[in-house]
């Protein structure tokens, strides 16, 4: 509820704002909470302009002050959340609408910059080299997604075994998943990419790792304390904004780091398979 003589956010206004004012309404929107506390100097900076045009942004969308536009974003956010989740044709309405084609690029390149700076901030050094000694001391890397991540699943597969270290994709859902899960090992080390909250599957394999003694690398955009004391480790990393169109750009990143940081720890092993490769490349042309 907000106080009398605030009104409540209406994303609709923002297409409206002048670029400047829009994109700093938009990184609000994207970084969320952790932009409500800032000053209009330092929101200002964070955008590439002044704190001036970030108290204009406020007004133009109708609220005197800063912080009343921070109480609106925050009632805006959390009624989002409790409504549920907003469709996929929704978020991709709301990006398209958002801005202009000619702005696409820089808005997604700058929502892209703001996530990584994110994640380097969300995830500490230490932590994740632990991930990394933990998928590198693995027999297996697992890595489990569906949807759009069953691909990046894939792909970090394909990846770990290029530098030499075995490993798989798990992207099925209903039968196919128990497939799957009968072959997980305890020597082996799951990734789970797992967005847009609890689900029951991943409630079933976390269960099944946990039978088998298998470490498992957590990686979401909503860390439960549940989950977190059930896995090895969390990895936080979100996508793009709630509302919007979500970006994998960021847990792109992710996953490639821990490759290479797996990779660094046994440069003879990479290389040694990267030959092997070549080779067979070759062979496979005929030349």
């Amino acid at each position: 509820m907000l106080p009398d003589g605030v009104p409540e956010f209406r994303p609709e206004k923002v297409r409206s704002l002048p670029p400047t004012q829009r994109k700093i309404i938009e990184y609000m929107l994207e970084a969320g909470a952790s932009s409500w506390t800032l000053s209009a100097k330092d929101l200002g900076a964070a955008v590439g302009t002044s704190g001036v045009n970030v108290v204009r942004a406020a007004q133009a969308l109708g609220y005197s002050k800063l912080s009343h536009l921070r109480l609106a974003l925050a009632d805006h956010t959390a009624a989002r959340q409790a409504y549920g989740e907003i469709t996929p044709v929704q978020r991709m309405e709301a990006t398209l609408s958002d801005v202009p084609v000619s702005e696409l690029l820089e808005r997604d390149v700058r929502v892209a910059r703001a996530g990584l700076d994110r994640l380097i901030e969300g995830i500490r050094l230490q932590e994740f080299e632990r991930a990394v000694e933990l998928l590198d001391r693995s027999d297996r890397i697992v890595w489990r997604g569906i949807g759009p991540t069953a691909f990046l699943a894939q792909y970090a597969a394909l990846h770990c075994r290029r530098i030499g270290h075995d490993s798989a994709a798990m992207t099925q859902l209903d039968r196919g998943l128990a497939d799957e899960l009968l072959g997980l090992q305890k020597k082996d080390a799951l990734v789970i990419l797992s967005y847009g909250g609890k689900e029951r599957h991943t409630e079933v394999i976390i269960s099944e790792a946990e039978s088998k003694g298998a470490d498992v690398v957590l990686v979401t955009d909503e860390p439960t304390e549940e989950w977190s004391d059930r896995v090895t480790m969390v990895l936080e990393c979100r996508r793009g904004g709630r509302d919007q169109f979500q970006s994998h750009a960021v847990t792109m990143v992710l996953i490639e780091s821990l490759i290479l940081g797996v990779a660094d720890r046994n440069t003879s092993r990479v290389g040694k398979s990267l030959a092997r490769l070549q080779q067979l490349r070759a062979e496979i042309l005929d030349r």
